[in-house]
């Protein structure tokens, strides 16, 4: 009897729950619905990101992923890349918690057209990127935005539970700076490279410091996703510090050349010791 009453309430509870998504997930359709009549595209965004992060608290990250592609996003320059950033977010929490099951993935053809639940961990970092890609395009418009004016984009995590804008704030106020350093910090961990920039697999493509130090004077096309990861990255910040040096912020010039120097250093030498097996040669190590 005791057995059978708490497989009734367990099942109670269960309806109970879904009965509760349900409603709070129509809740947020018609928000949605709502903006888009007025063509408030900020509220737009903002519902995007809501509906995600209230299936994320509920285990539900593949639906949170699956949640962008059932209505329109909006297309004026400040909410498309806000809503970019919600997706990436999106998929950061998926890939976090799926990540062993991810990497035993075989590729698919036409994988764009399946669910997320095929996606290789390759195929996800690419999408990620341009969701990130995205957003930075929209730099320019995003000049005048300050990190403290989100608030209520504040909860933006990727798969390690750091915020996109919390931490990165204390490097740059301006949202154009904190999305920079957020996506030259993706571009950096190899974990997030592409096959075709893993230097243990094709030696010809070894990026070292010579080439991050180079690349930090250039201004190169960071979307470009045939360039090396650590290529891309620097010409983030080569971007970055330029805005910084052109309107007179000779401080923030410097912290992003000395932020970068430091990481695109150590990006470089995590590549020498995968490529050794965890040593690097006394030649690499005084390079």
């Amino acid at each position: 009897m005791v057995p059978l009453l708490l497989s009734v309430l367990v099942q109670l509870s269960s309806a109970d729950v879904s009965a509760d998504m349900e409603a709070s997930l129509a809740a947020f359709q018609k928000e949605m619905q709502a903006a888009k009549q007025k063509n408030n595209q900020l509220s737009w965004a903002l519902a995007f990101q809501k509906r995600a992060a209230f299936l994320q608290s509920r285990g539900k990250l593949e639906e949170a992923v699956n949640s962008f592609a059932q209505d329109a996003w909006p297309q004026e320059d400040i909410p498309l890349a806000l809503t970019s950033l919600s997706y990436f977010n999106a998929l950061s929490a998926y890939r976090g918690k799926f990540y062993w099951e991810i990497a035993r993935r075989p590729a698919m053809e036409d994988w764009k057209k399946q669910p997320i639940r095929f996606w290789t961990h390759a195929q996800m970092v690419q999408v990620q990127n341009a969701a990130l890609g995205k957003a930075w395009q929209r730099r320019v418009q995003l000049e005048s935005v300050q990190v403290t004016q989100l608030k209520d984009f504040e909860k933006f995590k990727d798969e390690w539970g750091r915020g996109c804008f919390d931490k990165l704030s204390e490097k740059d106020k301006s949202v154009r700076g904190a999305l920079s350093f957020l996506w030259a910090d993706f571009l950096e961990s190899p974990e997030n490279w592409l096959p075709q920039n893993d230097y243990w697999q094709d030696e010809r493509r070894k990026f070292s410091q010579d080439d991050a130090m180079v690349s930090l004077k250039t201004q190169g096309d960071p979307t470009n996703p045939k360039a090396h990861s650590l290529m891309r990255a620097a010409w983030v910040y080569a971007d970055l510090k330029t805005w910084h040096s052109q309107n007179g912020r000779a401080e923030e010039a410097s912290e992003v050349l000395r932020h970068s120097h430091g990481e695109l250093l150590l990006g470089s030498l995590g590549q020498m010791l995968c490529h050794t097996g965890g040593t690097a040669s006394a030649g690499e190590r005084n390079a």
